[in-house]
């Protein structure tokens, strides 16, 4: 599907005999400059819904003929408002089992429901920014459903995280969403995620949750660490999670360990003392030992004189 000036959707046929165009639908719509890139659309894994977003012309929703290309059954939502000459990014994404419509606005993620008669009763809001600056601020951007059945989210500049929707079929909150939930190898860069067909329209299973690993490394989840106070003068107090044996890692920003503290099995709270460590923000990690669900729990906390 291919949008023009003129408000409407071309749908190309690409066969052996290369692009054809089949047919046009008119949008209800009126896009303004900052439409094309300010928002995405998104064909559905099951190949029969396509949804249309961006903050000026909000979500335009479509039943898809795969037999000939074209839209039908259309719907709309407003989520979001955008003045027209302000360059506001936004982008959809869909769950595996073709339900649920992921919408990220800069600062807030909503689920819809498509499965309600009335969108309106579909949509809830999942999360917002929590603020964090990795080293730039880790707002919502793209979002892409990867072959493990996570849908991943980058922001729009460069992070050393992405945002993670662990069980995009799961319902409100059960969809299980992390910010920052999983850490890269390499810093992002500004805006990236891949952008490919839906390779599994005609197989029952859309993605593979089994999958633990990239290229032989293995994957971890990030999960948020308690603690208090922050910012912190002397004495760190931290909350273990279900009371793992483990240890906690205190990193600068350069990612260099200052700290390190083991944990024993059991353990509820651990106090840390920060006398030692220089002003400044810092990464605490709690990192479990035979961590087969190969998840780590961490937090930024600001150290201060």
């Amino acid at each position: 599907m291919q949008p023009d000036i003129k408000e409407n959707l071309h749908s190309i046929l690409l066969d052996d005999f290369g692009f054809t165009t089949v047919g046009t639908t008119k949008i209800p719509t009126n896009f303004v400059e900052n439409s094309s890139a300010g928002g995405t659309a998104k064909f559905s894994p099951d190949g029969y819904h396509y949804a249309f977003f961006n903050a000026y012309d909000n979500l335009h929703l479509y039943e898809f003929n795969r037999e000939t290309g074209e839209l039908d059954a259309h719907q709309f939502l407003h989520i979001k408002n955008a003045p027209d000459d302000v360059a506001f990014f936004t982008a959809v994404e869909w769950s595996p089992d073709s339900r649920f419509l992921y919408i990220s606005t800069i600062e807030e993620l909503w689920q819809l429901d498509t499965w309600e008669d009335d969108l309106e009763d579909g949509l809830e809001l999942i999360d917002t920014f929590n603020g964090v600056n990795d080293p730039f601020p880790a707002i919502f951007f793209l979002m892409a459903l990867a072959p493990d059945c996570k849908i991943y989210m980058c922001s729009t500049s460069s992070t050393n995280t992405y945002h993670v929707i662990n069980n995009p079929n799961g319902k409100g909150q059960d969809c299980d969403f992390v910010q920052q939930g999983i850490r890269l190898p390499f810093v992002s860069a500004s805006a990236t995620m891949p952008n490919f067909p839906r390779f599994r329209v005609d197989e029952e299973d859309k993605c593979d949750p089994g999958i633990t690993s990239v290229f032989g490394d293995d994957i971890y989840w990030r999960r948020d660490l308690t603690y208090y106070p922050n910012p912190v003068g002397n004495l760190l107090t931290v909350e273990l999670p279900d009371h793992k044996q483990g240890q906690i890692v205190v990193v600068d920003m350069k990612g260099h360990i200052v700290m390190t503290k083991p944990i024993a099995a059991g353990t509820m709270m651990q106090s840390l003392s920060m006398s030692s460590i220089q002003s400044g923000t810092y990464s605490i990690e709690f990192i479990p030992d035979n961590n087969n669900e190969r998840r780590i729990w961490t937090s930024q906390v600001v150290r201060v004189e």
